[in-house]
């Protein structure tokens, strides 16, 4: 076999050289060439007291071609492969791939040498040169694997994705495929459903956020409460089906520890007569009106965000609890700081019930307690009993759906029963772990009796808990009612907001001028090079320079239009790479022109998203 080692290495390192020096410096002990029964190139593992090859040892290409032909290769446009070996799989996907420009074949590999070896080969320099294919390093460990998953996921972001693995892998390292298809597969899911919002230019969050900023005179500062409430304990309440354990002991720890809630847990604990200290709503769908007028827990202090759904925030009567920034939308900060507003931020997580841990944290709560923490569809239901009317769901309707997000699948709970879940509640459940692992001076207890639970924190009842640590009682509606008196936003009125959002609606009129200016720019550019007018293409290439310099220079471009913007801006650059790689182009003027007719869409969508802010502004101002 010919040794290609050291030409395709540098290829490599064209485009990845941090994993170009990594596969260089790494050995291959344990790791050796063998041929298959037809003659074939193979790698043979030794070592770990396991001998086992890569690929079948009678036949690869056999195997390979069952291996690939039965996934559904026409409806993806980015099929992920754990497991490189020899690259069999490239010879069967290299045609698919030719078919259409925007379909990539992205190889995951946790083993170094297995790199080492395969660009030993004419296959491999073959691969790293071919612009639809990324070899793709997993890392050393979960973190690693981790901002991997999260890179993937942005960089692909809305194109139909599937996971497999070489057979090999899938049988030696089947712990390993499962936690990177739990950590891909929700990546890309959660970043979809967020590029959602952006790609309706923040619609929703800029409805709500103009609006909420008239709360902040009579709100409360979240983060004059951190460090108020040290060594107390916290009661952090989700609504799954396992709550209903724990409503009697719940009802007497009311003076015993600070009982937070979220979302639906909110209705499941009102449902039944039981107020929790805190609530917290952070979405901005509709979804969370209806659950703030089922409640009866009015009068609660209720946590926020500037995203909170406004018509859910109307309807409350008690403390408003300011929290601040949103990450994904920086002009939340900027205002903060032009209304003086301080603080430490509280980490959402994944979703309310991760903001209520880190808020119980940021007070000074010890121990955290968990309950209604399911994470799964315990006794076959979604809810606690008082959240929905039916709360029971049938085998058939958790196994039909066919989506990533909703597709059900059975784990162990914490007793070792079979129990249904989600990818997005695994993934959920390590969350919370890695948290607890973040702080190790807090102790976290699962009482939920029931669920999925969270690796390494320990599992006990809420009465054991309730014997073990809520011995002492306090007077803390009251104490909480002190403590908001002094955190109420003193430097803050209706005039200050008002200015403020003056000013940001001259730059978005500016801005959108700006961005009309660069759509007519664009248009003329791609004419001059149509026609071959150097001169005009200097003038207009020169224009629109100037201009863009002139918009990134804007408060509303910075902080508005460039955010909202950025999932069509990875599509765009990625369309980008599309072109200038395309080899079937008849022409370089051809791929000259689409380029600028790509840039001219790029500033349609800017100048579309300055429209669609300047509007949701002017009402909110009226």
């Amino acid at each position: 076999m010919m040794n290609c080692f050291e030409e395709n290495l540098k290829i490599l390192a064209e485009e990845n050289a941090e994993l170009a020096r990594l596969v260089d410096t790494a050995g291959c002990d344990g790791l050796s060439w063998c041929e298959t029964r037809r003659g074939e190139a193979n790698l043979c593992h030794e070592g770990d007291d396991r001998r086992w090859f890569y690929h079948s040892n009678y036949d690869a290409c056999r195997e390979t071609a069952q291996w690939l032909g039965d996934i559904p290769l026409d409806a993806l446009h980015v099929l992920y492969v754990y497991g490189i070996g020899v690259g069999y799989s490239f010879d069967v996907l290299k045609g698919w791939l030719a078919k259409r420009r925007d379909r990539y074949l992205v190889y995951l590999e946790d083993d170094l040498q297995v790199l080492h070896r395969l660009l030993e080969t004419a296959r491999g320099g073959e691969m790293v040169s071919h612009r639809q294919v990324m070899l793709a390093y997993l890392g050393d460990n979960e973190n690693d694997c981790d901002a991997l998953c999260e890179e993937l996921a942005y960089h692909f972001v809305k194109l139909p994705m599937k996971i497999v693995a070489l057979p090999a892998y899938a049988r030696v390292r089947e712990d390993r495929l499962t936690y990177l298809q739990m950590r891909l597969m929700h990546r890309t899911v959660h970043v979809n459903f967020a590029s959602e919002e952006f790609l309706e230019y923040g619609r929703a969050f800029f409805t709500n956020f103009y609006k909420n900023l008239f709360y902040l005179p009579t709100s409360h500062a979240a983060s004059k409460l951190f460090g108020k409430f040290n060594n107390i304990p916290a009661i952090i309440c989700g609504a799954g089906p396992s709550l209903n354990k724990n409503f009697s002991v719940l009802k007497t720890l009311e003076r015993r520890a600070l009982i937070f809630a979220g979302g639906s847990a909110i209705n499941a604990l009102t449902g039944r007569g039981l107020w929790p200290h805190f609530g917290a709503t952070v979405d901005p769908n509709p979804e969370q009106h209806k659950r703030m007028v089922s409640q009866t827990g009015y009068e609660l202090p209720f946590f926020y965000k500037g995203r909170t759904y406004a018509s859910a925030l109307e309807t409350l009567h008690g403390p408003r609890i300011y929290l601040t920034e949103y990450v994904g939308y920086p002009i939340s900060t900027w205002v903060e700081k032009e209304l003086g507003i301080q603080g430490t931020s509280a980490t959402e997580g994944f979703n309310v019930l991760h903001l209520t841990i880190d808020l119980a944290r940021l007070m000074g709560c010890n121990p955290i307690i968990f309950v209604g923490m399911d994470l799964a569809y315990t006794d076959m239901q979604l809810y606690a009993s008082s959240v929905v009317a039916q709360p029971k769901v049938s085998e058939e309707d958790l196994t039909k759906a066919t989506d990533l997000n909703n597709n059900s699948f059975l784990r162990h709970d914490i007793h070792g029963k079979p129990v249904y879940t989600l990818w997005k509640w695994i993934a959920e459940s390590h969350y919370t772990s890695q948290y607890a692992k973040q702080f190790p001076e807090k102790t976290f207890i699962n009482a939920t009796e029931g669920g999925l639970g969270a690796e390494g924190i320990p599992n006990k009842s809420l009465r054991e808990v309730a014997e073990s640590y809520l011995s002492t009682e306090y007077d803390l509606k009251n104490w909480i009612h002190q403590e908001l008196q002094q955190a109420i936003f003193v430097d803050v009125d209706e005039n200050k907001i008002r200015k403020i959002l003056e000013s940001i609606k001259a730059s978005l009129e500016t801005s959108l001028e700006q961005c009309h200016n660069l759509v007519k720019s664009f248009d003329a550019l791609k004419e001059a090079v149509i026609d071959k007018k150097v001169q005009q293409i200097e003038h207009w290439s020169s224009e629109v320079e100037n201009l863009q310099q002139q918009l990134e220079e804007e408060i509303a471009y910075r902080h508005i239009l460039q955010p909202v913007n950025h999932i069509r801006s990875v599509a765009f650059e990625r369309h980008f790479q599309e072109i200038e790689g395309d080899d079937d182009s008849s022409s370089e003027k051809e791929q000259i022109v689409e380029h600028y007719e790509a840039m001219h869409a790029e500033a349609l969508s800017l100048q579309e998203a300055a429209k669609i802010n300047l509007t949701i502004l002017n009402r909110s101002l009226e």
